[in-house]
């Protein structure tokens, strides 16, 4: 069942005379059960034994011959390998990716033309910086989509400048694209590295697709995740033990925050997406009003999209495509597919990146930033200071003409842009903060 479904995280097992099987698996093998109040909807992982049916099962040798085989995961939509076999069995066991298969629905193939506007029809109305970032959030949908056969894949950074650009919405647009609803993608803040690792150590257990790290704004720091990107097995502690227990990591981490900038060595595993929204209207729509539930509902064509654009790109000349030297499956399935669809290299050295452009939020804060320094270097004081510290909004909305370009700055920036001038003003002031 998809609200409780046993991971195992141990799983190898050979017979031997002198041990009963069953014992021994009762004994030796753990699981994580992950369950959800139906009330609260809060999720809790609990290590079980094997159960005695699994156990007597392997051990009986009229039901059960052979080998334990080695569970990574479960997967209940259609994937494709890197050697562009398509698995979409509905219920069966696939030995060559250690994958148990119970897809929903099968794929249906498409060529180049028919899957890029499937993709890019639900992320139409997200206000990227430039299209690279787009294909960027192309990129996040193949690889969602493809993460379990993935070895290790990079760390999605989805960051704009001002706050409800859509961040979290196309953070869960992503997760529900390969059927993650949003509630379960999403993971809280962590403090110590220690709770960091629990944390990651109870998602990876439970198998989970995608994951959501929302609202991190400015510096990320997180010394276990950054471990986390580049293993394709991470050993975590356990708590209260001197133990470590590895778990299978086929989890694909989403970042997202108002100037998110991943720290030291994490930001050359990142892939980023920028947002930059320039109509300040609060009552913006996108094209389906719940593009999340759309994306989740028809999951089956953007999965067959997916797989069918990656087998396109198999079928291909390498063109400007250069391999990378980390994420190597990742490349050639992802990274290569967008080079080649969409004529764009979506993971560059950071020193690389050119579209890293101020937009038109951060040149509104730099612009009226200049301004306030131009008055105050000419000596608007507040007259209710006495020692002429500071100035007031009022002070700087005296300043300020109707529909002047310094208006539109403080519109710009300004959450309450239908709220009075004075009013706007000092949201402005309190957002640009290093004013004198």
């Amino acid at each position: 069942p998809p609200r409780s479904t046993l991971f195992p995280y141990t799983t190898l097992f050979r017979s031997d005379k002198g041990i009963n099987a069953a014992s021994w698996l009762t004994r030796e093998i753990r699981f994580t059960q992950s369950t959800m109040d139906k009330a609260t909807g809060v999720i809790t992982d609990q290590d079980i034994k094997c159960p005695t049916s699994l156990a007597l099962e392997v051990a009986d040798a009229t039901t059960y011959k052979g080998d334990l085989p080695v569970l990574m995961g479960v997967s209940n939509t259609p994937l494709i390998t890197r050697n562009g076999r398509v698995i979409e069995d509905s219920w069966n066991y696939d030995a060559d990716l250690k994958l148990f298969f119970c897809s929903e629905f099968p794929v249906q193939p498409m060529y180049r033309d028919e899957a890029l506007p499937i993709l890019n029809e639900v992320l139409a109305d997200f206000p990227f910086v430039s299209g690279r970032y787009k294909s960027s959030a192309i990129s996040a949908i193949l690889t969602a989509v493809c993460r379990p056969v993935l070895d290790i894949c990079p760390l999605y950074v989805i960051t704009s400048s001002q706050y409800s650009d859509g961040k979290s919405v196309l953070s869960g647009l992503i997760a529900a694209s390969c059927g993650v609803e949003a509630s379960m993608a999403a993971l809280t803040r962590g403090g110590a590295d220690e709770e960091q690792e629990k944390q990651l150590s109870a998602i990876l257990s439970r198998g989970r697709r995608v994951v959501t790290l929302d609202n991190h704004d400015g510096e990320f720091k997180s010394a276990a995740i950054t471990e986390t990107l580049t293993s394709t097995n991470p050993e975590f502690r356990i708590l209260g033990k001197n133990e470590t227990r590895s778990v299978p990591n086929k989890t694909m981490f989403l970042l997202n925050g108002v100037n998110t900038t991943p720290a030291l060595d994490l930001q050359t595993r990142s892939v980023f997406v920028r947002l930059a929204r320039t109509s300040v209207d609060p009552n913006r729509k996108f094209k389906h009003p719940d593009v999340v539930g759309y994306a989740l509902a028809n999951r089956a064509k953007l999965v067959s999209a997916s797989i069918s654009l990656i087998k396109w790109a198999m079928e291909q000349e390498d063109g400007e495509w250069k391999p990378n030297h980390r994420f190597k499956v990742w490349d050639y399935m992802v990274r290569r597919t967008i080079q080649l669809a969409c004529g764009v290299d979506v993971a560059p050295p950071v020193s690389e990146d050119e579209d890293r452009t101020v937009d038109s939020s951060e040149e509104a804060r730099y612009n009226f930033l200049e301004f306030a320094l131009l008055l105050w270097n000419t000596g608007l004081r507040s007259a209710k200071s006495a020692t002429g510290t500071y100035f007031t909004a009022a002070d700087l909305a005296g300043r300020i003409g109707v529909d002047s370009e310094e208006e539109a700055w403080v519109t710009t920036l300004s959450k309450r842009p239908r709220q009075d001038l004075t009013q706007r003003c000092g949201v402005s002031l309190n957002t640009v903060k290093d004013y004198p």
